[in-house]
């Protein structure tokens, strides 16, 4: 896949919604609503080596995180690779704890960078450590890594089965304390698990909660966005069909129904 390509990848849908599931990057052209939380999030993985975002589930973290953060981030790889023959960033997104999360970050790894690798550039090994990839990474692509570790939750959940040696906290810990490796990372967690991050960090980074986010629910005025530009983006990148319309007065009685400490429905998930 070219760089192209991936610009072109992260606008191909084919609703106005997702429905129940999270946004991801193939969803950015319908995802509204965040604007401001994708930028203050965008600045953060760039200049800081570690930023925690936490909120209550059902906030809409994985779908800003996806659809939001990294799709905006590998349009400007894509851009930067175009231009100038490389890319200053590249996002990777990772949240499938169940199994190995090294390996599982590690084949993410690979994936994201394939778009921005010349011809001659070697792969990253599937097996090896996590330093070991992202010193590969950078060395094949001459860019940074911006890597997002979403639903962590879930990796405090299933970590008790992994290997005494190859734990994955340590090996994070490890990426997180070298001032050499050009990599930032994000952990998304979710808000009542967000204190457990202290025990698993302790003794490995200091001052983990030095930079932290909390992902607050949509404003009225961007759930309202949330639902009605969702589908303006759809019918101007599907002109060859009848346009999508929404019933007069639903998108009022939709938000009358939600209250002050809710979110807009359409992006409740993550």
């Amino acid at each position: 896949m070219s760089a192209v390509d991936t610009i072109r990848n992260v606008s191909n849908v084919d609703s106005p919604y997702v429905g129940l599931s999270f946004y991801t990057q193939e969803n950015a052209a319908i995802f509204f609503g965040r604007d401001s939380e994708r930028t203050v999030l965008i600045s953060n993985l760039r200049s800081s080596r570690l930023t925690l975002l936490y909120a209550k589930s059902g906030a809409g973290k994985s779908s800003l995180l996806r659809a939001g953060v990294a799709a905006r981030l590998t349009e400007l790889a894509a851009r930067s690779f175009n231009q100038r023959g490389t890319a200053r960033n590249i996002p990777v997104v990772f949240g499938s704890w169940r199994d190995d999360p090294t390996a599982g970050l590690v084949g993410e790894i690979r994936a994201a960078i394939s778009p921005f690798l010349s011809a001659s550039s070697p792969s990253i090994p599937a097996q090896g450590g996590l330093e070991g990839a992202i010193e590969a990474a950078n060395s094949d692509t001459d860019a940074a890594l911006l890597v997002i570790l979403d639903q962590f939750e879930d990796h405090l959940l299933y970590r008790t089965g992994e290997g005494r040696d190859r734990r994955f906290a340590d090996e994070l810990a490890a990426c997180i304390n070298r001032a050499d490796l050009r990599a930032n990372f994000l952990i998304s967690i979710r808000e009542d698990a967000y204190y457990a991050l202290g025990d698993l960090f302790k003794g490995r980074v200091s001052n983990v909660y030095g930079n932290y986010l909390h992902l607050e629910d949509l404003t009225r005025e961007a759930a309202r966005e949330a639902i009605e530009k969702p589908v303006m983006s759809f019918n101007d990148l599907h002109m060859d069909q009848a346009p999508v319309q929404i019933e007069p007065g639903l998108v009022d009685a939709v938000l009358a129904q939600i209250g002050p400490d809710q979110s807009a429905p359409d992006q409740s998930s993550g």
